[in-house]
Formats: structure tokens, sequence, C-alpha cells
């Protein structure tokens, strides 16, 4: 699944895979003529994605990363460096665990982001 930004919102192309999780997304549009859903842009909706292992454009990888730099600062919503190899949703306490944890090891390539 990929993603790009475009007109303040998020393009999904290859989304098969994740289509039911996208049809719960509020707002959300199928153009069937593009073959791409689209989704309004917001910090919600880049994190789901981001959780879905979604492939972002430079320009969200920049909006992805102005939020975990701010939620460094304000720990009130906390997401994965990476993808979580889970199907649970995770508690903020583990997110933060698994972040510390890999940014630590410097094992996944969007601990990059922090760099």
């Amino acid at each position: 699944m990929q993603a790009k930004f475009s007109n303040n919102t998020i393009l999904i192309y290859d989304s098969f895979v994740h289509k039911a999780a996208i049809k719960k997304i509020p707002d959300r549009i199928w153009d069937a003529d593009s073959k791409v859903w689209i989704v309004p842009y917001n910090k919600e909706n880049l994190m789901l994605l981001h959780m879905l292992g979604c492939k972002f454009d430079d320009e969200l990888l920049e909006k992805l990363k102005e939020i975990q730099v701010s939620n460094r600062t304000n720990s009130e919503v906390t997401i994965p460096i990476e993808p979580m190899p889970i199907k649970a949703v995770p508690y903020s306490h583990q997110i933060e665990a698994y972040n510390r944890a890999c940014m630590t090891l410097g094992i996944f390539k969007a601990g990059e982001l922090y760099g």
C-alpha cells in the first residue's frame, strides 16, 4: 500500500488488502477511475496508515516526522516508529517501549526519522 499527499488529502494506492480498514475512515472516497482511495489529511488518518504499514511519499514522511517529534514533547498521542508486528491495538506505554527499543537497537529504517 502506498500513499501520497495531494490537496490536503491522502491518496492511497494498491490497498486491496487493507480495504476493510480504509472503509472505516470517515469521509473516505473511492475513485474508481483512478483506482485510489481519497482520505482527508489529518493526524489520526496518517497515524492509522502508518500503523497499517503504508509507504508514504516524501511529503507525508515529513508530516509524519513532525507528528513524531511533537509526540516526544506532548505525550497525549503516541505512534510507533515502525509498524508494530501485532494485530491488537497497543497501549501508549507499549508503543513508547517499542519506539525506545527500536531507537536503542537502531534496526529499523524509520528510526532514521529522528536522526
